[in-house]
């Protein structure tokens, strides 16, 4: 999966170039003349652009990450390995009855993995 470093960069630099503008607003405005109003009015527009620039990268990172997270929980449900399905298959296949004679040949490991499968000893003298 991608970290979307290069998107979420993007989304840094158009809120920086947004902040650039905000500030030569507030300069012109702090001109307190007729010119610097004009200044600051004419740049709205571009204001509202880097604005709408700014919210379109944010969405778009935040949709990506929403995209690669449901990935990852799609992938939790699906078997990594064929290996895993054909253990379960060859447990649930296993004996689940053993004589006496036979739990005592087994490892404790064996005798393990036969108790937690269910498994029942029968006593055949």
């Amino acid at each position: 999966m991608s970290d979307f470093k290069a998107v979420y960069d993007r989304v840094l630099q158009a809120q920086a170039d947004r902040d650039v503008i905000m500030n030569e607003i507030e300069t012109a405005m702090a001109e307190g003349t007729p010119e610097g109003d004009e200044k600051a009015l004419a740049l709205r527009e571009t204001l509202d652009g880097a604005q709408k620039k700014v919210v379109d990268l944010e969405t778009m990172y935040t949709n990506m990450q929403a995209v690669a997270k449901a990935g990852k929980i799609a992938a939790q449900f699906v078997p990594v390995s064929s290996t895993t399905t054909e253990t379960a298959i060859q447990e649930e296949q296993a004996e689940k009855v053993m004589a006496l004679a036979a739990y005592n040949q087994l490892s404790p490991r064996e005798r393990l993995a036969f108790a937690k499968r269910g498994g029942k000893i029968e006593d055949k003298e």
